[in-house]
């Protein structure tokens, strides 16, 4: 039976700026913001007037 070795390269804490934190904590919110309005999208329910003031319920397909 052989041994082998295996080396894992210890990582550097590399300092991270004040500003890239903020643009993550940004960018995450953002993110987060998006997913939920995607879903009161797919749940909306959109509706046209015509100029006789007719509704028309327009269907939209869900993608998959």
């Amino acid at each position: 039976m052989r041994n082998s070795a295996i080396v894992i390269p210890k990582q550097e804490e590399t300092k991270v700026s004040p500003r890239c934190r903020k643009l993550v904590k940004a960018y995450k919110f953002e993110r987060s913001q998006q997913e939920i309005t995607e879903v009161e999208l797919n749940r909306a329910k959109i509706v046209m007037v015509d100029e006789n003031g007719n509704t028309k319920r327009i269907p939209i397909l869900a993608e998959h």
